[in-house]
């Protein structure tokens, strides 16, 4: 064995050094394949629909891609790096074998496989300069694994060596090169695949952004604002301030498990740590389940990743694209009601949404290597507050884009077909193209008679697809070509244009408005199966869409004050100089509709009497609301409260109570009525909460710590429902 040395093989001791030189070839070409791997998001060659879109990826010099775009999940699979890894190193080794020539005076090359398209065995000397050029890289044979905390890599060369020096004539096979590159690339992928599904999951980036805005004293967002100051806030101001919010606040993001310090401030210490979930899948393979092994990692799965540091990057210079509704042009303002109807003019009321768009890039580094890094970047997609990383959020009237809805909505678009006439000549001939190929049979139905006892006529149907709206028509009762009716349930049949993952919504007067999330194409249009169902996905889509619709209730409503003197407890009517404003909105689940259900209205009429009447006491040690049914005929202001009649729909209650401009107590609560309680009653007592002070507060902090009290003790009186036997 003298005349071998062992280098994870036995190799003779001739070629020691020919294939020491191969191994570290072998491990540089590896090491920078996995530089572009780690900074292009674990992509060496980029894909031409990341390379040329520039809103897909951030610009770093190199591009670091967006591993969530446009609906799509962009992140690379583990097989598919490795099979990257194995195309470079084919492609680039032979750059760095240099043909030998340090070892020209003692071997010449026999391949031993075809090259160049030629057949049986040929010799190349390799002083010669052609070996590159002549060498067919197909024949390289490479093997590559991502593991833990390396990469190992296997090259099989096709070739054979003959010793040239003087006296020896012996051939040499060249031994199959084994080697590894150290690099925690492994653990960094899984780590940030792990990231990236909690991420399109639960949208937690998209949770923190929200509660930016909702934090932020400079951004109109919720709530209500005493003052007789004109107020207003330029997008191009908002668009600036949000980017800087973002840059600072994001950088505190960190996740359990992984190596960080804390930032020694509460707030982010506490709030800004992400738990990740439990082990999972490699990315990019949700439509391969049966190969899903294939693409796991062969690591530890117990989620410990204290040695990589993760930083969590936002650059003001990147794009943020902000929208705030309502606004007036580029301008938003707080929402304005007519003031015949308001108690004053300084209150202002927000009630604002967001929607945003931007990159977020993480950065992984291994604490047992700060130059092993590993980078990518995924968007923040939030409308109207909700997280819509699938664009399930539909637009809002505001957001439509009228024009295009015109072209978009059209039954034909006029083309030009071009053809050559028989001398030769391009002719061109106009014609139609039709738009609306998919014809649907689409029913709407009282969700509380059900289908088809409650099948409903005069609903107005149009379709949405990310900002066109196509009017599409009414469900009428069918009739027979003369004119008769057909006994059927009232319908709209009718063609859609094709749209993926657009919305069905469906208006009645008297009823919340539905909105039905469904992809037409002409696939469905060939699926002649009948579906009288809910169609809630393309696999369940069939000819024929049936849409629930919930009835709204017109109710009646009333404010009354729960106040506290000394720990004495009693109901009140409101006083003169009083004035309540209430905001309500439902929670529902957004499949349901109710999601943007919300109101805001004012009490009482103007002809309130300032002293106290038929004041109730509650002792204090036992608080409790009046009961379920009570008979009244106190008049209510107005009628434009509404409630959804259904089950389980819980809202959501702010009432402030005011008073020469100041906010003196209030009530924040969420509750949840029932359908029998809605149906079998016509009036909703509201309670306001007012602790009475000795003095009335002096500054800020003292009205803040006022109102503050009065939030606590609001859960305790919650919203009374009862029956108004006579309205005047």
């Amino acid at each position: 064995m003298r005349n071998y040395v062992y280098l994870g093989k036995f190799v003779p001791s001739p070629i020691v050094p020919i294939t020491i030189f191969t191994q570290e070839c072998v491990k540089q070409t590896t090491e920078d394949a996995l530089f572009f791997a780690r900074t292009q998001g674990g992509y060496i060659y980029l894909p031409e629909t990341i390379a040329k879109d520039k809103e897909s990826y951030v610009n770093l010099g190199l591009k670091v891609p967006l591993w969530f775009y446009k609906f799509q999940d962009r992140a690379p699979t583990k097989n598919d790096i490795e099979l990257d890894i194995e195309k470079y190193v084919k492609e680039n080794l032979l750059n760095c074998l240099n043909n030998f020539q340090q070892f020209s005076n003692e071997f010449s090359v026999e391949a031993t496989k075809a090259t160049s398209g030629k057949s049986g065995t040929s010799e190349k000397n390799i002083s010669s300069n052609d070996f590159n050029n002549d060498f067919n890289i197909d024949d390289i044979e490479v093997q590559s694994t991502i593991n833990t905390h390396d990469v190992t890599i296997n090259v099989n060369l096709p070739i054979q060596l003959k010793r040239i020096t003087k006296g020896s004539s012996q051939i040499y096979s060249f031994p199959k090169i084994e080697t590894k590159v150290n690099t925690d690339f492994g653990q960094m992928y899984q780590l940030a695949t792990k990231i990236m599904k909690q991420e399109n999951e639960e949208a937690f980036l998209e949770g923190y952004v929200i509660d930016m805005i909702a934090s932020s004293e400079y951004l109109p967002h919720e709530g209500m604002e005493i003052t007789c100051q004109p107020r207003s806030w330029a997008i191009a101001k908002i668009d600036e301030y949000l980017k800087n919010v973002i840059m600072h606040n994001i950088k505190f993001l960190t996740f359990k498990n992984t190596k960080f310090e804390p930032s020694n401030i509460p707030y982010f210490d506490k709030i800004y740590q992400v738990e990740l979930g439990g082990t999972i899948g490699i990315s990019g393979t949700s439509n391969k389940l049966n190969k899903l092994n294939e693409n796991k990692l062969n690591i530890n799965k117990l989620n410990d990743f204290s040695n990589i540091k993760v930083n969590t990057i936002y650059n003001p210079e990147w794009q943020l694209n902000v929208d705030v509704q309502p606004k007036h042009g580029d301008t938003v303002k707080p929402i304005e009601y007519d003031p015949t109807k308001f108690f004053f003019n300084c209150i202002k009321i927000y009630h604002h949404k967001y929607s945003v768009n931007f990159p977020i890039m993480f950065q992984l580094i291994s604490d047992d290597n700060p130059e092993d890094m590993f980078y990518f970047a995924t968007p923040v997609i939030m409308t109207h507050d909700e997280p819509d990383r699938y664009g399930n959020v539909p637009a809002w009237p505001e957001e439509v884009d009228r024009t295009g809805s015109e072209k978009y909505c059209s039954n034909t678009t006029s083309i030009s077909i071009f053809n050559l006439d028989k001398a030769g000549n391009i002719v061109v001939q106009p014609s139609l193209q039709e738009n609306r190929k998919v014809q649907l049979d689409v029913y709407a139905f009282d969700a509380v008679k059900g289908y088809p006892e409650g099948a409903l006529k005069d609903v107005k149907i149009s379709y949405h697809c990310v900002k066109f709206r196509c009017e599409i028509g009414t469900t009428e009762l069918p009739t027979s070509e003369e004119g008769y009716y057909v006994g059927d349930a009232p319908m709209l049949s009718a063609k859609f244009p094709s749209c993926f993952n657009g919305y069905i919504i469906a208006e009645k007067e008297g009823y919340l408005t539905a909105r039905q999330k469904i992809t037409i194409s002409d696939e469905n249009n060939n699926n002649n199966n009948n579906n009288n169902g809910l169609a809630e996905s393309p696999e369940s889509f069939g000819t024929s869409v049936n849409i629930e619709m919930k009835p709204l209730k017109d109710i009646d409503y009333e404010v009354k004050v729960i106040e506290d003197k000394n720990n004495i407890i009693t109901e009140r009517n409101m006083v003169k100089g009083e004035a309540a404003i209430v905001m309500i909105s439902a929670q529902s689940a957004q499949d349901s509709g109710a999601n943007n259900f919300e109101q805001t209205v004012f009490y009482p009429p103007e002809y309130i009497a300032e002293d106290n009447t038929e004041a109730e006491l509650f002792e204090t040690s036992t608080a409790a609301a009046p009961t379920e049914k009570e008979k009244t005929t106190t008049t209510s202001p107005y009628t434009n409260l509404k409630l959804i009649v259904s089950n389980n729909i819980p809202y959501t209650v702010d009432i402030k109570l005011v008073k020469d401009e100041q906010i003196w107590g209030g009530a924040s609560y969420n509750w949840t009525p029932s359908m029998s309680q809605i149906t079998t009653n016509n009036k909703i007592i509201f309670y306001v909460t007012k602790k009475e002070t000795l003095l009335p507060p002096q500054t800020p902090e003292e009205w803040k710590k006022l109102y503050d009290d009065s939030l606590k003790t609001s859960t305790q009186y919650p919203p009374k429902m009862v029956y108004l036997w006579e309205k005047k």
